[in-house]
């Protein structure tokens, strides 16, 4: 274990002894079985009855940041059942460390498999939505190139917006920005491919890319919507 890490978790534990202490995500999980520094900053989860609101603090230690939050177990459980989005993700890349109860563990445990299973499903027109809404973005895109920091602006926002609607047709939650073109590489290398190639081409070749991209994004979904027909649409876009 790293010995800062130690350090850090060792405290928690001394101050919340009943409390469930883990690491959100395999990373920082690994921080506390090898003896090297962590890359990048250390994520930590304390469940504890004492905090029925979220709380959240983020400290250096030398060149580690730690970030850790603390809620309590039935604070979690309300969220997770709300289909809050960042608590089930949460929740899915817990790992323990220490646990001060055995119960706690256990239904956190529960609600891990049951996240795992219960895949929300996008509805009918949600994925419509998806599909009209990234066509629309994509055209006005296109009326832009003339205003080259507009449109420079523009493409970056929609490549963005493009990889976060990939995660919403593909996957249960949205994983964190830093982390989703580690997880394209992984699981689409078609697709992180083409966004290499888009940041390697002039401003003509890269807005092709993003027409490809959308295609490919979208093909399972039955590809870009021109219009959109009557029917629901979010208030908000």
């Amino acid at each position: 274990m790293h010995t800062i890490v130690k350090e850090v978790v060792e405290n928690l534990i001394r101050l919340h002894p009943e409390s469930l202490v883990g690491a959100i995500g395999k990373k920082s999980y690994e921080a506390f079985e090898k003896n090297s520094h962590p890359s990048g900053d250390v994520d930590l989860l304390v469940i504890d009855e004492q905090y029925q609101i979220f709380e959240r603090e983020v400290v250096q230690h030398e060149n580690l940041e730690v970030d850790i939050s603390y809620i309590s177990e039935e604070l979690l459980h309300q969220q997770v059942a709300a289909g809050s989005v960042i608590w089930t993700d949460v929740v899915k890349r817990f790992e323990k460390i220490y646990k001060g109860k055995e119960n706690t563990f256990l239904r956190i445990l529960a609600l891990q498999q049951a996240g795992r299973k219960n895949k929300p499903d996008l509805t009918a027109e949600e994925i419509k939505f998806i599909r009209f809404d990234l066509k629309n973005k994509l055209q006005y895109l296109s009326r832009q190139k003339h205003d080259q920091p507009q449109s420079h602006y523009l493409k970056n926002n929609y490549l963005t917006a493009l990889i976060e609607a990939y995660f919403q047709l593909t996957e249960p939650v949205i994983p964190k920005g830093k982390k989703q073109l580690s997880i394209l590489k992984e699981k689409e290398p078609t697709l992180y491919k083409m966004i290499e190639d888009f940041y390697k081409k002039d401003s003509k070749q890269s807005y092709e890319i993003l027409e490809k991209m959308t295609d490919h994004v979208l093909r399972h979904v039955g590809g870009p919507l021109l219009t959109f027909e009557k029917g629901v649409y979010p208030i908000d876009r």
